[in-house]
Formats: C-alpha cells, sequence, structure tokens
C-alpha cells in the first residue's frame, strides 16, 4: 500500500498528547501485564551489573592523575546488560504500539520478542545512523583541526574552536530529521513493512516542530521529572555509604535498578504519542497493517 501523496492535515499535538496520557494511565494493568517480565530482567541486570562495575573499579593513588580503571570483563557485562535493556524496550514499545493501534490486548505473545521486535530494532539503528553518522564527521573533523601540543600540553584547538558552534544547529537538525522518521517504529510494531522512511519524511512535511514538541513533552520531560525526583535518593544513600566503590555500588545499585525501570515504563507516554501521530498520518493503513502483522 502506498502512502499518501500528500501530507496529511497538521498534527493536533494537544490532542494526540491527551490521548497518549489517556491511553497510558487507564490500562496501567495491561501495561504492567505486557511489561513485566522484562521490568525483573532488567532492573536485575541493572542491580548486578552496577554493583559489579563498582566492585571491579580500581581507584588510583591519593594525589595521582591516573583516571578510575575497571577491567574489561566489566565493561563487557555493562554491555551486555545495555543490549539486553534495548532489547526489552523494543520488545515493550511493539506491544504498546500494538496495544494502542490495533487494540491487541497484552498477553504472553507479546511478552516474548519476535520478528516485530527485531524490525523495531533495525529500524532502530538506521534512524540512529542519521542522528550519529554527521555528528562523528562534524567530530572528526574538530579533532582534525586540533594541533597537537607539547608533550604533556593540551592541543591548540584553531578553527576547531568555531566548529562548537556549527555543531548545535547540525545536532538539532539531525534530530528533527530522526524523529520526522521515528513514524516508522510503529509501522514496524504492526506489521506495516511497507512504509518507507522516504514515506514518512514525506508525509510530516511541515510538522517538524509538532514532533519536536510532542516527543519532547512525553517523553524527554517526564524522564527528567523522574530522574530529578530520584537524584536526591541517590545522593543519600551515597552519603550514607562507606567511600570506597564497592560500598558506594551496592548503595546505588537498588535505587538505580527501580529508576531504570520506571524510565522504561514512563517512556511508554512517547511511544503512544507516536501511536497517534502515526494514526494522524497513515490511519488508512491501519486495517492492512493489522492484517498482515497478524500473520507475521
Amino acid at each position: 500500500m502506498n502512502a499518501p501523496a500528500h501530507p496529511a492535515d497538521k498534527l493536533p499535538v494537544g490532542i494526540t498528547m491527551q490521548r497518549s496520557l489517556t491511553s497510558l494511565f487507564s490500562d496501567i494493568p495491561g501495561l504492567l501485564k505486557l511489561s513485566w517480565p522484562w521490568l525483573l530482567l532488567v532492573g536485575g541486570l541493572t542491580y548486578y551489573s552496577m554493583q559489579y562495575f563498582f566492585a571491579g573499579m580500581t581507584m588510583p593513588e591519593p594525589g595521582s592523575t591516573v583516571p578510575p580503571s575497571v577491567p574489561p570483563v566489566v565493561h563487557f557485562v555493562s554491555i551486555a546488560s545495555q543490549i539486553v535493556t534495548v532489547l526489552a524496550a523494543a520488545v515493550m514499545a511493539v506491544g504498546w504500539h500494538r496495544k494502542v493501534l490495533l487494540g491487541e490486548l497484552p498477553g504472553a505473545g507479546s511478552i516474548l520478542p519476535g520478528w516485530h521486535a527485531l524490525r523495531y530494532i533495525g529500524a532502530m539503528i538506521l534512524m540512529s545512523c542519521v542522528f550519529i553518522v554527521p555528528i562523528g564527521i562534524l567530530f572528526g573533523i574538530m579533532f582534525a583541526f586540533i594541533t597537537p601540543g607539547a608533550p604533556g600540553a593540551p592541543g591548540q584547538l584553531g578553527y576547531a574552536a568555531f566548529l562548537p558552534l556549527i555543531a548545535f544547529p547540525v545536532v538539532l537538525f539531525t534530530l528533527a530529521a530522526a524523529l520526522r522518521l521515528s513514524l516508522v517504529l510503529p509501522a514496524r510494531s504492526i506489521g506495516d513493512n511497507a512504509l518507507r522512511f522516504r514515506d514518512a519524511w514525506a508525509a510530516t512535511r511541515g510538522n517538524t516542530l509538532r514532533l519536536v514538541l510532542g516527543v519532547f513533552l512525553t517523553f524527554v520531560v517526564p524522564l527528567i521529572v523522574l530522574q530529578s525526583l530520584m537524584l536526591p535518593v541517590l545522593m543519600s544513600v551515597v552519603d550514607g555509604s562507606a567511600k570506597t566503590p564497592a560500598a558506594i555500588g551496592q548503595a546505588m545499585a537498588m535505587p538505580t535498578a527501580i529508576l531504570t525501570a520506571l524510565s522504561m515504563l514512563i517512556s511508554m507516554m512517547g511511544i503512544s504519542f507516536l501511536s497517534y501521530a502515526y494514526q494522524h498520518f497513515f490511519g488508512e493503513r491501519l486495517g492492512h497493517a493489522g492484517r498482515d502483522g497478524a500473520n507475521v
């Protein structure tokens, strides 16, 4: 099925946000049924990887300029934990997209990862390239302009000092571009594999600021508020612990695990917003995608 030749009407940000909030808080039991195995898994991995990371940290001698170090295996465990977290977030997002768009009740079938989640992750990786590659090239150019200094002395920035002025608009543009392409994510969740990135780009023309505002208010702001509320807890447990790395890791492990699980839950508000944005721009594809997606 082809995408519309012309962009749809302007996305009603206020209404879409209201629907996102309603869909999330009106079905907390369904959200928990969808996510509890992954929350337990990610929370447990976060808890143990945090303790393992700090327990393996080697502190430098007092007065030394050498930074703290950890063995490579500790980094491996941390990276493995982050990969599992991304997979869990993708599975939860796919299940919640399907609940919002297709009315599919979360159950055992949506708890397990499948092709929808793998396609979702593939689309996320491609979208990340839109953001990471230009920024990587920009910073590569910046470091290329840095003139090496004398041994032990910092390098001279030279023309590289002006590149941050260019980096800021580049970051904003790439983020906005990624958001316009992000409607492919709910499409992949419901089996709409025919929707292309250029279709999402064409359909969202003139709606960039609306998408940025909606995602910022439904995804970024709730996470900032949650982290602001949890920060005093983290600081208090660290202040009350012994000042060894192992003690700090043990004190921070449980609050960090809880923060990670709550962040995954509250991010479903942003997933709801993307779902309704997809419905706004590509609503005529829902029936066809739902029938095809049921067979995937």
